[in-house]
Order: structure tokens, then C-alpha cells, then sequence
């Protein structure tokens, strides 16, 4: 437990910062951006983010996880370019189906575009958006290799060359060239195609040129289902935004709506680079490898008891600190998003939870049940948010995507009972939601305000409380999970060993 615990930490510890790199450019010049756009400039953004990400799934097919899979678990053992036809299958067929998806946003772009900018002239974003599809589609099953490899230096060597590039492309057109919020796009074209180039260097001991029709039928027999998951996964997290749009008084209220909602997910997205999406890149180099060893599912119940808990810190933090973060960061009209930073960090925390939950059915090659938990879910936080959003407005839809996300790990847990059931530690899982329930309660009770008189002591008086509060939290999960601090340290990159 503890070597692969020292793995994934390892893994996790360098993929953030390539997933800082990669993903950090838009958090990075937010100031920027915050005093440049409006609300609304960002609602209209993240739709368009919302449509390549659809797009993206359906062209992608699983493909990055299936030859994932092929690499590390059907035939385990072999080099990496032994599995050259597998690898060079998925790249032919998702750059096939990524250039044929592209040719269909750039011939309806006439009628796509008013309806995610709500104004026509913006036609030739849809154009950068087809070469963003294709390139970061192509881009990760061509990385897949590098990962199975665990290879995590050189990936994050890849994210720092698309990092350079995003940031200049963002800066070039937004400062120099005028170009508003359409800035965010062709900075992510650069970075696309830059994104590519560096992975086929980097990887092309790993590609060749290829087409396997065996290999494709047993690539798509473990990705396609994830389609329909990740669909329903993407159309979970994005029904929060659209609600936001449909339920406000005009279009341009539902924009700003939508925008203040991006920047609340913008400050979670420091925790997301840091650990959630690093973590979710290495996990499956680790859990294909446990399952084949005796004890597994006590393995990956260990896993679960400790992510629950560091989650539940980075939510509490998330919460106390959310409004300093916006007054540093961004300008008055944007600090209301801070009352939704706290349920979207938990929402996060849910999801990515899920990918150890679920780990019986990817090994059990039960896969169609994915596409099922992900779906009553969703289905659920259309219902919430339509009761919650007319009245508590970003929170209400931050609240209703987090319970939906709860709702979909224990179906995940109650689904898998059958045919892979793990044995959870409840009582741990109680233990550490009582006490964060507790903490949480703290700050209110204790009267800053008649104590101190100066604003400014004050602030500084209550983030050290929260500080102690969170060290409190931290001591408590290092016993309760039996985490060994100190050989964890000693392991992980940048320790003394």
C-alpha cells in the first residue's frame, strides 16, 4: 500500500505542475483579464468551452483511456512499443473523426455562433474552435503512452512548452492585437497546436504511422461506452451554466451569471492543477498494477479514506480563503462569486473521487454501467438546480451540482457491491466529516468583530484562526488514515531521499 501510495504522490507531485503549466494561463492573468472583461464576456467563453469539450468526447471515443488500458493491463509486461499498432489505431481514427467534426462546426458556424455569443460576426472563432478540437484530441492519445510510461517529467516538460505558448498567444491578442475575450481563444489555439508538435517529439519512439481494424474493435469495446459517460459527465457539470442562462431575466444577465460561476471555478482551479487533475492523470498507472496484486481492494479502500479527507481540507480552505482570493485577484464587480467556491471545491473533490469508487468497473470490464450512474445524476442536478437557482442563484447551482456528484459516488459504491465490492472504512469517513462539520462552525461562533475594531486586524485575526483550524484538521487526518507523514516526504519528489 504504501510503495503505491509513494507512486501515485510522485506522479501526482510532478503532473502538477505540468498541470499547472498547461491549465495555469487563464488563472495566472485573471487580474488581467478581470479589468479587461466583463461577466458576460466570460459567460460567452465558457460556452464555447462547454461545446469544444463536447465535441472533443464524441471525436475522442475513450480512445486515450482504452490504449491506456492496452498498454498497462491487458497485456502487462511487454515495452511500451510493443504496442505501436494499438496506439498508432487511435490517433488514425480520433484524427479522422476530429477532422470530420471540424468541417461540421466550421459549415454551421453561422448558426452556432449567435447562439453562443448572442450576437453575430464572431463565425471565425468556430474556426480556431475545429483546430483547438483537433489538436487537443489528437494531442491525448498521442501523450497516453508517455503516461503508461510514467514518464512524468517529460510530460510535464510538454506542458511547460504549451504553458509558453498559450501565454503569449493570450497576451499578443488581448493587449497588442484588441481582440477582447476571442484572446482566450486563439491562445488556446497556440497552445494546441504547439501541444501537438512537442508530443509527437517527445513520443515518436512510441507512434507510427498505422491502421489496425483488430486493434480498433478492441479499442472502441472499452472506449466507446465512456462516450456516453463523459458526455453525461461534461453535460453534469455544464447544466449548472446553462441553468444560470435559461433561468435569468435576459441574455445578458445569464451571462454575467455564467461568468461570475467561471471565475468561482477559476480560483478552484488552483487546487484542480495542483492535485485533482495530476492525480486523475496517474491514477491509472497505479490501480491496474494493484489490482493484479493480493489485497487490492483494501488497497484501493485506503486510497479512498485518504483522498475523503484531504478533500474535505481543500473544501474548508476553499471556503475561508474565496473571498481574500477574489479581492487580490479580481475587481468589486467580481466578488460575489465567492459564496460558490466552497460547494464547487467539494463538487470537484466528488468527481474525482469517483475514479477510485469506480475502479471495479473498469476492471471488471463493466463499463456500460457508467454512462447509467452518470445520467440519474445529471438528471438530478437539472432537477436541483431548477428548484435552486431562482432562489440562491450561483450558490444555488454550485449546491445542486455538489449534491449531485455525492449522489453519483454512492450509486458508484452500490453498483459495484456485486460484482467487486470494497469494504469502506464508515467510521473513519464519519470520524473526519464530524470533525470538519465542527471546524467549519468555528469562525462564526467566535466574535472577531467585538474583539478588534480595526478592520484590517481583524481579517488578519480571522485567517490565522482559520489556519490554526485547518492545521487542527490536517493532524486529524494523518492519524485517522494512518498517513506516515515523514516517509512520505522522504519518497516524494523533492524529498531528502
Amino acid at each position: 500500500m504504501n510503495l503505491h501510495f509513494h507512486q501515485l504522490i510522485k506522479g501526482t507531485g510532478i503532473l502538477s505542475l505540468a498541470g499547472i503549466m498547461e491549465k495555469g494561463v487563464a488563472f495566472i492573468l485573471l487580474p488581467l483579464y478581470t479589468r479587461y472583461l466583463t461577466p458576460a464576456d466570460y459567460g460567452a467563453v465558457e460556452l464555447f468551452l462547454i461545446l469544444l469539450a463536447i465535441m472533443d468526447i464524441v471525436v475522442s471515443q475513450g480512445m486515450d483511456s482504452a490504449v491506456m488500458k492496452r498498454i498497462l493491463y491487458d497485456k502487462g509486461g511487454q515495452p511500451i512499443e510493443a504496442y505501436r499498432p494499438a496506439i498508432s489505431t487511435g490517433i488514425t481514427y480520433v484524427l479522422c473523426c476530429s477532422l470530420m467534426a471540424g468541417t461540421l462546426m466550421i459549415l454551421f458556424s453561422g448558426r452556432i455562433a449567435p447562439l453562443l455569443f448572442d450576437q453575430s460576426g464572431y463565425t471565425k472563432l468556430l474556426a480556431f474552435g475545429a483546430g483547438i478540437l483537433l489538436c487537443q484530441a489528437t494531442y491525448k492519445v498521442m501523450a497516453a503512452p508517455l503516461r503508461a510510461a510514467q514518464k512524468y517529467a517529460t510530460v510535464a516538460g510538454i506542458s511547460f512548452i504549451i504553458f509558453c505558448a498559450k501565454l503569449a498567444g493570450n497576451l499578443i491578442c488581448l493587449l497588442y492585437l484588441d481582440a477582447g475575450f476571442a484572446s482566450l481563444i486563439y491562445g488556446s489555439f497556440c497552445g494546441g497546436v504547439v501541444s501537438v508538435i512537442a508530443t509527437v517529439f517527445f513520443a515518436r519512439k512510441y507512434l507510427a504511422w498505422g491502421f489496425d481494424r483488430d486493434e480498433l474493435r478492441k479499442l472502441m469495446k472499452f472506449g466507446f461506452p465512456l462516450i456516453f459517460s463523459a458526455i453525461g459527465f461534461l453535460l453534469l457539470s455544464a447544466t449548472d451554466r446553462i441553468l444560470l442562462k435559461t433561468l435569468a431575466l435576459n441574455a445578458h444577465v445569464g451571462l454575467a451569471h455564467i461568468g461570475l460561476y467561471s471565475i468561482a471555478a477559476k480560483l478552484v482551479f488552483v487546487a484542480n492543477a495542483l492535485a485533482l487533475t495530476p492525480f486523475r492523470s496517474a491514477w491509472p498507472t497505479v490501480y491496474y498494477r494493484i489490482a493484479r496484486e493480493s489485497g487490492a481492494k483494501q488497497t484501493f479502500a485506503n486510497f479512498a479514506l485518504r483522498f475523503f479527507a484531504l478533500g474535505l481540507l481543500a473544501t474548508l480552505a476553499a471556503h475561508w480563503f474565496a473571498p481574500s482570493a477574489l479581492v487580490l485577484l479580481t475587481t468589486p464587480e467580481f466578488y460575489a462569486a465567492a459564496p460558490a467556491v466552497g460547494f464547487l471545491m467539494a463538487a470537484l473533490i466528488l468527481f474525482a473521487l469517483n475514479d477510485i469508487l469506480k475502479v471495479g468497473m473498469n476492471i471488471e470490464a463493466r463499463t456500460h454501467l457508467l454512462p447509467i450512474r452518470v445520467a440519474l445524476a445529471a438528471t438530478l442536478n437539472v432537477i436541483l438546480g431548477v428548484i435552486m437557482i431562482p432562489r440562491w442563484g450561483i450558490v444555488g447551482a454550485a449546491a445542486a451540482t455538489m449534491i449531485s456528484y455525492l449522489f453519483m459516488d454512492a450509486f458508484t459504491i452500490w453498483a459495484c457491491r456485486n460484482f467487486y465490492r470494497i469494504q469502506y472504512d464508515w467510521w473513519s469517513v464519519g470520524k473526519l466529516s464530524v470533525l470538519a462539520a465542527a471546524l467549519f462552525l468555528v469562525p462564526s461562533l467566535v466574535p472577531l468583530h467585538r474583539m478588534v475594531q480595526d478592520p484590517l486586524h481583524q481579517m488578519v485575526l480571522d485567517l490565522g484562526l482559520k489556519c490554526v483550524l485547518l492545521g487542527i484538521f490536517l493532524l486529524a487526518t494523518l492519524h485517522i488514515t494512518k498517513i506516515d507523514l515523514t516517509s512520505l516526504l522522504r519518497r516524494s519528489p523533492g524529498g531528502i531521499a
